[in-house]
């Protein structure tokens, strides 16, 4: 018979080359998919944006001129003024296979916030530049729209937009207006869900993610900001027309 401590060697050494198989093979498994995005440096703040366009007088003293026939009511001068909270987003996203591995960035967060519903809303970011990402109409003019990007392929993304409630009086056309002068365009504008509370805030939860081409994702921790309901008014101020002309109407406003 062999030596039974020879016998017991020779087990032990077979269980431990097993082991050492097993652990190898596992260390060794390819990852398929490759790594995921990573997200970091996170930035969210916002601005408080307040708007006040005066339109063009409503001539209603004389709808006529130069004959001026009708109608002796006062002109009138509409001022809108408007307040809404502009979030401004921006994150570092790289890829261990490179940017051009990204497939897109995205912004998210719930709305209404803090409901436990499940409508998680997700905004693109960019890195391009200064550069349009696209264009809003309104009335007949088209409007370029800005993500606030800075500077473009440096591995920044960034969404600035608004975060808008429902107003009875809808000052898109200042808003706008205003931003191409202050900008040299627009930044888009999303209407929210949300209920406001008679504080006028509501607390938003954002953060980031970074898709890949295989489908894996990089996520951010998350900010929470306050936003502040959005406020607009018109003003409507009459100016007196001019005197009577004698043949059933009033002149203009001196």
């Amino acid at each position: 018979m062999p030596n039974r401590r020879v016998v017991v060697l020779l087990l032990l050494a077979g269980i431990s080359l097993v082991a050492g198989c097993k652990k190898s093979s596992e260390s060794d498994a390819p990852n398929l998919f490759g790594s995921p995005p990573v997200v970091s440096e996170l930035s969210v703040t916002k601005q408080s944006r307040q708007f006040a366009c005066v339109s063009p007088p409503v001539d209603l003293c004389c709808v006529d001129p130069p004959v001026c026939t009708c109608c002796c009511i006062s002109d009138v001068t509409n001022t809108v003024t408007a307040e809404y909270d502009l979030v401004q987003m921006s994150a570092k996203v790289t890829d261990a296979d490179g940017a051009s591995n990204l497939l897109v960035i995205l912004t998210r967060f719930f709305d209404p916030p803090n409901s436990g519903t499940t409508n998680e809303i997700s905004l693109e970011m960019f890195d391009v530049g200064t550069n349009p990402v696209g264009t809003i109409l309104s009335g007949t003019t088209f409007y370029q729209v800005l993500s606030g990007d800075a500077v473009a392929n440096d591995e920044v993304y960034t969404r600035y937009f608004y975060m808008k409630s429902t107003t009875l009086v809808q000052p898109d056309d200042c808003v706008l207006n205003t931003d191409v002068d202050d900008f040299g365009g627009t930044y888009s504008q999303y209407l929210t869900s949300g209920s406001f509370p008679a504080t006028k805030v509501l607390n938003f939860t954002y953060h980031v993610e970074g898709v890949d081409r295989a489908g894996n994702i990089g996520s951010s921790g998350t900010v929470t900001l306050p936003i502040l309901e959005s406020e607009a008014t018109v003003d409507a101020e009459p100016t007196p027309c001019g005197p009577p002309t004698g043949a059933g109407g009033c002149l203009p406003p001196p």
